[in-house]
């Protein structure tokens, strides 16, 4: 689960409407949504209420739905709002939509495996890989909600509008919660939107704070093998920034970049084998699992002392318990919420793990 026209060329052309009238002969004035951490997307507000969004090489035009179009900017998706027919393939959109109280307004998704919430039982399943197109034309969506770099020639040829959003490519946690002032534009529910991202900011700030107290700073290992490559998170992906924030030691935090970089197991033994704690190991539920798959996973102290901590993600949705992926985009101060009590249990005892869960606990 899971590009801008220049400044002035947007001051030249603009969504013409009736009825409002707008031309796109006439130079228009423009102001940008402030987004206060955000980098992948941007917004720039211009007449007749319409907002013009840039998502990389993906551009929109969001305009009212009383709004008559009779001339449209060349590259541009048109989208009315508030949108009323969406089909949802982001388990973070899904979490967006559903906190905006617009889940009704989802009339398809992909693969209900991917989400946790309980409303997507009902709703019609049109495949996880691949769409099922004949299925989709029958919902009449005026949007696609994805995610990725790549698009989907087949929506394109059926005039279908695919949004991909790029939430996973933020630096911070609280970059990709941001995300959602993109929906609450195309639902028109900015100011709901915005006040929550103001909300989680300020409990955000607060734990960091609390997290400084700390007296040490445990050292973390994170991921596990896969496809023959161990791949660790950059110095510069949301996840270091998280355990920075609950003043944890990441042991790659000088990788460049925010993308996982894959080391050999052997490299990762030899700087992380006497990691304090373990997190985010993948698809794995118990040490045995682990140990199981490869016996030198036993050979980590973060292993033999039982310090791994995982999170609940996809394969434990329908279960009760928070996706990471899914409410944990829009909660970040939930999820250090969650590190700070794994890593400095006395800051905050009486905490319950929302997003995460300790291996040794038996009753798992």
């Amino acid at each position: 689960m899971r590009y801008f026209l220049p400044f002035l060329a947007l001051l030249l052309f603009a969504c013409q409407g009736e009825a409002p009238t707008s031309s796109q002969e006439e130079a228009q004035t423009t102001s940008s949504i402030e987004l206060r951490q955000a980098q992948g997307f941007k917004v720039k507000a211009i007449e007749n209420g319409q907002y013009l969004v840039e998502i990389g090489e993906q551009r929109f035009c969001l305009y009212p739905r009383t709004l008559k179009i009779s001339k449209r900017l060349e590259n541009y998706q048109y989208l009315p709002y508030p949108l009323k027919r969406v089909v949802c393939k982001s388990s973070p959109a899904w979490a967006m939509i559903e906190l905006l109280g617009e889940h009704k307004s989802v009339v398809g998704i992909s693969d209900a495996r991917d989400f946790k919430s309980h409303y997507v039982e009902i709703l019609p399943e049109l495949g996880r890989e691949q769409l099922n197109y004949e299925a989709l034309l029958l919902l009449s969506p005026e949007l696609v909600v994805g995610y990725g770099a790549k698009a989907d020639p087949k929506l394109a040829d059926l005039n279908i509008p695919e949004l991909r959003l790029k939430e996973y490519a933020e630096a911070s946690p609280l970059a990709q919660m941001e995300w959602i002032r993109l929906f609450g534009l195309l639902f028109e529910k900015d100011e709901m939107a915005q006040n929550f991202v103001n909300e989680r900011f300020a409990a955000y700030k607060e734990l960091k704070q609390l997290a400084q107290k700390a007296q040490t700073r445990p050292s973390v290992l994170l991921g596990s093998q896969f496809g023959g490559g161990w791949y660790l998170a950059g110095g510069k992906s949301f996840m270091a920034q998280y355990l920075a924030d609950a003043q944890a030691n990441y042991l790659w935090k000088d990788l460049p970049g925010k993308e996982g970089v894959p080391l050999d197991f052997e490299a990762v033994l030899a700087k992380g084998q006497k990691a304090d704690y373990w997190l985010n190991v993948g698809s794995y539920r118990s040490f045995e699992e682990l140990r199981a798959n490869n016996p030198r996973y036993a050979l980590f102290q973060a292993f033999q002392q039982k310090k791994i901590y995982n999170y609940y993600g996809n394969v434990y949705c329908g279960t009760g318990r928070r996706n990471f992926f899914e409410s944990g985009t829009i909660y970040p101060d939930e999820v250090l919420s969650d590190l700070i009590h794994i890593f400095h249990p006395e800051l905050l005892p009486n905490w319950r793990l929302h997003y995460y869960y300790d291996w040794a606990d038996d009753a798992f």
